[in-house]
């Protein structure tokens, strides 16, 4: 398998991954308008590691320097 194919594909996971994220996001903040319950209902989904918000941000930073770094060099 080439190597553009593969980081294409990790490209597209990681996407996809981002775009299940925000729509967690959204689906929580339109169930209540209290942002600490939405917060709570938000950070439910994923493992007791992730459920900080905190971490949660790093992890998704570290994706977001993934792709710029390894992604997106000149070929």
């Amino acid at each position: 398998m080439k190597k553009n194919t593969f980081l294409f594909g990790v490209a597209l996971i990681v996407l996809f991954t981002v775009l299940a994220d925000m729509y967690l996001w959204f689906s929580a903040t339109a169930a209540s308008p209290v942002f600490e319950h939405s917060q709570q209902a938000y950070l439910s989904h994923y493992p007791a590691q992730f459920q900080n918000a905190r971490m949660l941000n790093y992890y998704f930073y570290c994706h977001a320097c993934f792709q710029r770094i390894y992604l997106f060099q000149p070929l």
